[in-house]
C-alpha cells in the first residue's frame, strides 16, 4: 500500500465525478481537491478549484499544488448518436492533448500518481451477439473512431511521460458506466419501462454486455489510488455479471418495481432492422461487449462491493426522503 494525502479529481461534478468524491472523502488517507469548470459545493472538507476548458494549454498549476495523486475523469464523452460537427477535433484536442498537459504538468509537480479513466472502446465495440471474445488488456481495436482514439493516444502519450519522471500511472477501462444522473440508452431504457411502454426485445438473449455501476467504479479507484500493485498498469474492469439485453431491461424493471412488458420478437429480426437505420445502435442493443476483469481480481484482489441488482438498485430508486 501506498500513503495518499492530497487527490486532485478531474471532472469533479460529473455524474462519475460526484459518487468518486463523495467514495474519496469516506476514506481518511484522502484531503480530496474537486476540479470543475464551473463552481460546485461538495461536502465542506472537500477542497475545490476552477479551471478553465481542458486543452493543451490548460494551467493546472493551482489544481496540483501539494497533490500527491490525479483521478482524470474529465473529458470530451462520446457521442452516443454519432459524431457531431468538429467532434474529431475537439476529441483529440480535449481526451489527448488536454490529458497529456495534465500529466506533464503533475510530473513536474511532483505527483506520484496519475489516475487515467480510459474507455473499453478502445479495445473495440463489440460484435454480434455469438462472439465469445471478452476483451483483456492487450484487446486492442484496430478499427477505432475518433472518441477512442483519442483515448487510446492518450494512453500512449501518458506511458512516455511516466518514462522519463517519477510519477507512476494507472489506466482504467470501463465499459458503459451507469448510476444517479447518467445520461444515454440506459436512461433512455428505463423512461419506456417506466411508462409501461411495450419492448420489442424479449426474444433478445443471446448476447452479453458488460457494464459497471459508478459505485463499483469509484470504489476501485479509490483502492487502487492506494495500492502500489497498480504502478504503470492497465485495467479493464466491470461489474461480475454479464446480461443480455432482455435480463438487463428485466433487472431494471425489477429495480424501479415495474415489470417491463416484453415482446417475443426475434433478435436477428430487430438487429437487420436496427442495422439498416443504424448500424452502430444495433451493435449497442443486440451485440455482445464482453469485458474480461481478471487482471484486477487477481493482481489486486479487488472484486466489485456491488452486484449489478444492488448498483441497479441504487440507480433507480429514489433516497428515502424524495419526492
Amino acid at each position: 500500500m501506498v500513503h495518499c494525502s492530497r487527490i486532485l479529481v478531474t471532472g469533479a461534478n460529473g455524474f462519475v465525478g460526484q459518487i468518486v468524491v463523495d467514495e474519496l472523502c469516506r476514506n481518511t488517507a484522502f484531503v480530496v481537491r474537486a476540479a470543475t469548470r464551473k463552481p460546485t459545493t461538495f461536502a465542506k472538507n472537500v477542497e475545490t478549484v476552477t479551471i478553465s476548458d481542458i486543452g493543451p494549454d490548460t494551467d493546472w498549476t493551482t489544481a496540483l499544488r501539494d497533490v500527491d495523486c490525479v483521478v482524470h475523469l474529465a473529458g470530451k464523452a462520446h457521442a452516443m448518436n454519432g459524431p457531431e460537427k468538429g467532434a474529431t477535433a475537439s476529441y483529440a484536442v480535449v481526451n489527448t492533448a488536454g490529458t497529456l498537459a495534465l500529466a506533464t504538468q503533475a510530473a513536474k509537480a511532483g505527483v506520484r500518481r496519475f489516475i487515467f479513466v480510459s474507455s473499453i472502446k478502445v479495445c473495440g465495440e463489440g460484435g454480434p451477439a455469438a462472439s465469445s471474445e471478452a476483451y483483456s488488456e492487450d484487446s486492442l481495436s484496430m478499427e477505432q473512431d475518433e472518441y477512442a482514439s483519442s483515448k487510446h493516444q492518450a494512453e500512449i502519450g501518458l506511458e512516455k511521460i511516466v518514462q522519463s519522471s517519477q510519477m507512476r500511472y494507472t489506466i482504467v477501462r470501463p465499459p458503459l458506466i451507469f448510476g444517479p444522473g447518467m445520461k444515454g440508452n440506459l436512461l433512455a431504457l428505463s423512461r419506456l419501462i417506466s411508462k409501461g411502454i411495450p419492448l420489442p426485445f424479449g426474444g433478445v438473449t443471446g448476447n452479453r454486455r458488460s457494464l459497471i455501476s459508478v459505485f463499483n467504479l469509484a470504489s476501485f479507484l479509490a483502492f487502487v489510488a492506494l495500492d502500489s500493485r497498480a504502478d504503470n498498469q492497465t485495467f479493464n474492469i466491470c461489474d461480475d455479471e454479464h446480461p443480455s439485453t432482455r435480463e438487463l431491461i428485466s433487472l431494471i424493471g425489477e429495480s424501479m418495481d415495474k415489470r417491463p412488458m416484453l415482446i417475443p420478437v426475434p433478435a436477428w429480426l430487430l438487429t437487420w432492422l436496427a442495422t439498416l437505420v443504424r448500424p452502430a445502435l444495433a451493435i449497442r442493443l443486440f451485440g455482445s461487449l464482453r469485458v474480461n476483469s481478471s487482471k484486477a481480481k487477481e493482481l489486486l484482489t479487488w472484486k466489485p462491493p456491488l452486484s449489478l441488482r444492488e448498483g441497479l438498485k441504487r440507480t433507480f430508486t429514489p433516497p428515502k426522503g424524495a419526492l
